[in-house]
């Protein structure tokens, strides 16, 4: 059996990649946002984790009751009035009326229940999957098994699976709406592929645009990911004293067997190598937007093209994760989410990506891969090591909004523009009309499977930032200040490759899938600029983050975790190391630089030096705060 009704709730669901999400709109619960307090008495709290888990950027939030609701009980989840929906107040929602449900009818009553039950699940255990979800929700109201009963092409559509050679997932999605229109299901392209004519509800795509050509529709069936490059590397010891070459960090994408067995044990029997549904859909989803997105800012490319790119960045992402659990030996045990982000909010360029994977594969800490020019398969003319991996915004920052984000949500973010403007010599400037060259774009995606998304540094085609507003108990202004850093440059703080002189990683409690969210930053790649390490900055991930189980410690501060194991995640705003590294970063004279990339590790343990002769002093001087 299949009604329009649960079909709706399971592509809303999928279109919005949140089970909360897709709910609240299907019960008039507010949309997306649903904020509120946690209930009293329950812990109506979510966490932000990848994978199976979903939630604020930060830690923990909270859902508040229904509105028009009564306030809920100590059952945790409350129900709206009695009599409606045969709901009971502070217990969640009751089953169906007394005496039963006809054989045969659909058991809304039952299914709402299911729902608000789901709900509550996922919020008191912080564990999300697609499929399960659904499994709960339709039990014993006659739509058992439904994701199994969907078309073939409706399937396709809800979690398209990627392939290095075929149809690009978002791709596909796009192929599936235009042959499941009645007016095109007799179209010569629809014919003979029932596999993409579905008789579902199927959601729109998102964006201001609308493809005019149906060839741009069917532009990319035989996509083919390019064969990874092999770098050339430099030699980044020359002249080194060898004092400090010994400090350099050796691999950090190892773990030691008590760790690596720590892991393993949550995936016996293969359970760590499949991809949850709601991963692939969000992949997906992600990718449509960029697709959106990246048409608006680059009108002169043809579709096929911001097609093949966004597909082969996604595809080395996704290549990136994998080597970074074959070097850590557990890439025949765990599957990294296929996600299309790396740790949870960073969309890499192809070249990021590939300059990364190659730092990983080379165990030589002396050596630095030179990446490739922006579009172009050719070597950048010299090797700044500062922008090795991120490329700084060379003078004011330029950014526009766009329609999507209301009047209150781009004051938030203006707001979030004015604390970086004044607390460092970094300016902004507000733009009414999208430029041709740099710029931050800053957009609305609705979804609660994150709180932003955002590229790392410059981007000449123009970086967009996703900003969902919808993570409860999230200062919205700081995941905005949180995303805006990272299109400046700024990293993750809890992946410095110093990070395990102050941090703890309980691998007990994480989520193999997402052992990405820890796998350390490559030292040869990013600059800590000799700033120490800083559990209070707003780069900082949650303590919970990328947990197992809901409320699990994943991260435990070496120093007083009293005080700061809650500091971590927080997004009040800067924290006063985090001006520091930015004034570092754009507010020194072109003189002031640091000549190695290992200037900011070897400040960090001590080896500055005031003597004019030595070494460090003269080619350390930003690190070594000589100027």
């Amino acid at each position: 059996m299949k009604t329009p009704f649960i079909l709706s709730l399971l592509f809303i669901t999928a279109s919005s990649q949140g089970l909360l999400d897709g709910l609240g709109k299907l019960l008039n619960l507010g949309g997306g946002d649903m904020q509120g307090p946690p209930p009293p008495g329950s812990p109506g709290r979510h966490h932000h984790g990848g994978g199976d888990q979903w939630g604020p950027q930060g830690g923990p939030g909270g859902w508040g009751p229904p509105p028009g609701g009564p306030p809920p009980g100590p059952g945790g989840w409350g129900g709206p009035p009695p009599g409606q929906f045969g709901g009971q107040p502070g217990g969640g929602f009751g089953g169906p009326p007394p005496g039963g449900q006809n054989p045969g009818v659909l058991n809304i009553n039952g299914l709402l229940g299911n729902v608000m039950n789901e709900v509550g699940r996922v919020v008191q255990t912080g564990h999300f999957d697609l499929r399960s979800a659904l499994q709960h929700i339709t039990e014993g109201t006659g739509l058992e098994g439904i994701y199994e009963k969907l078309s073939l092409a409706g399937k396709n559509f809800l979690a398209p699976k990627p392939v290095e050679r075929g149809i690009p997932p978002h791709v596909l999605r796009r192929i599936i709406r235009f042959c499941s229109r009645p007016e095109n299901q007799g179209h010569p392209k629809c014919q003979g592929h029932p596999e993409w004519q579905s008789d579902d509800t199927l959601p729109e795509g998102p964006g201001q645009f609308r493809l005019d050509s149906i060839n741009d529709v069917f532009d990319l069936l035989n996509f083919q990911l390019p064969p990874l490059p092999q770098l050339a590397q430099q030699n980044i010891f020359a002249n080194v004293p060898e004092n400090l070459k010994s400090l350099a960090p050796q691999p950090t994408h190892k773990l030691n067997n008590a760790q690596k067995q720590s892991i393993l044990n949550k995936c016996a029997g293969g359970k760590c190598l499949k991809q949850p549904v709601d991963a692939l859909n969000r992949r997906a989803s992600i990718a449509e937007h960029e697709a959106s997105i990246r048409r608006l800012l680059s009108p002169g490319r043809s579709q096929s093209d911001i097609d093949k790119d966004i597909e082969t960045r996604f595809a080395r992402t996704h290549q990136l994760k994998k080597a970074i659990m074959q070097k850590s030996g557990l890439g025949n045990e765990v599957e990294p989410l296929n996600d299309g982000v790396f740790q949870n909010d960073m969309l890499l360029t192809t070249e990021q990506a590939e300059a990364m994977i190659n730092a990983v594969n080379n165990d030589d800490p002396g050596t630095v891969p030179v990446m490739h020019s922006a579009g172009k398969r050719k070597k950048r003319s010299s090797l700044f090591f500062e922008e090795q991996m991120v490329k700084k915004w060379p003078g004011t920052v330029p950014y526009v909004f766009d329609s999507s984000l209301s009047a209150s949500e781009q004051a938030t973010v203006q707001s979030a523009i004015s604390e970086i403007q004044s607390k460092t010599c970094i300016r902004f400037q507000k733009l009414a009309a999208r430029p041709s060259g740099a710029h931050i774009f800053y957009v609305k995606y609705d979804s609660n499977a994150f709180c932003g998304l955002s590229n790392i540094g410059l981007n000449n085609l123009g970086n967009p930032v996703y900003l969902t507003f919808a993570c409860t108990g999230q200062n919205a202004k700081g995941v905005a200040i949180h995303e805006t850093l990272h299109a400046l440059g700024l990293a993750h703080e809890h992946v410095r490759s110093d990070r395990d002189d102050h941090i703890t990683v309980n691998w007990d409690n994480v989520d193999p899938q997402n052992y990405q969210f820890f796998g350390v930053n490559d030292a040869k790649l990013f600059s800590s600029y000799g700033v120490t390490y800083d559990y209070g900055s707003i780069m900082h991930y949650a303590n919970t983050i990328a947990g197992k189980q809901y409320g699990a410690i994943t991260m435990t501060a070496l120093r007083d975790n009293g005080r700061n194991g809650p500091l971590m995640g927080q997004r009040n705003g800067l924290s006063q190391r985090d001006v520091e590294v930015l004034n570092k970063m754009y507010c020194k004279p072109a003189t002031c630089k640091d000549d190695n990339v290992y200037c900011g590790i070897w400040a960090n343990r001590g080896k500055c030096s005031n003597a004019p002769t030595a070494w460090i002093f003269q080619h350390c001087k930003k690190s070594c705060n000589y100027c």
